[in-house]
């Protein structure tokens, strides 16, 4: 993991790798109920807002320390180069916020 992790109200608790992946995760469980390979690692700190009544998911993503000290233990995970500063966001289904 290199971001901060999320919990919503609905039972999902985001969080992202060096790997590039984002991923939902049950609270419960711990299983993945939902992931999304990203253009660079995921730092900093996902979040959720809603407008009109629909939720979105927030993602940010590009270089961080994080994810270069971590590399090092998972020579398996290639760090992408570059930054990748990005920030995605996706739209959360009524029945997941």
């Amino acid at each position: 993991m290199t971001s901060s992790v999320l919990a919503t109200a609905g039972g999902l608790v985001f969080g992202g790798d060096a790997a590039r992946e984002v991923k939902a995760r049950d609270r419960e469980t711990g299983d993945v109920v939902w992931s999304q390979r990203l253009n660079a690692p995921i730092g900093g700190y996902p979040m959720t807002y809603e407008i009109d009544g629909e939720q979105y998911l927030a993602v940010p993503t590009g270089y961080s320390n994080s994810a270069s000290s971590i590399s090092s233990a998972f020579p398996e995970i290639p760090l992408p180069t570059g930054s990748g500063n990005s920030i995605f966001v996706f739209k959360l289904p009524k029945a997941a916020s």
